[in-house]
């Protein structure tokens, strides 16, 4: 899905996903092979943390394939459905 970008955190090594349309922003947990929602907000993050974007592939090697795209599809639906809006 292109509208998602990846980042490393450098400080922590976390891999995070972020949509920037709905502010979608989640974090990878490698135990569980799962996209979780972050606590923090994006703006918090690009102001506190070290980090690079990465590609695609990259995320994908990273999560063995585990991309947050049905997550990010989930959301919408929802922001959508707050909206009035059945998309």
């Amino acid at each position: 899905m292109k509208d998602l970008k990846y980042y490393v955190d450098l400080r922590n090594d976390f891999l995070l996903a972020y949509e920037r349309t709905t502010e979608f922003f989640v974090m990878y947990d490698p135990k569980s092979s799962e996209w979780k929602d972050c606590t923090i907000s994006f703006i918090s993050f690009r102001h506190d943390c070290e980090f690079k974007e990465i590609s695609y592939e990259e995320a994908l090697a990273k999560t063995n394939g585990v991309l947050p795209e049905d997550k990010l599809t989930q959301y919408r639906k929802l922001i959508n459905s707050n909206m009035g809006n059945q998309q």
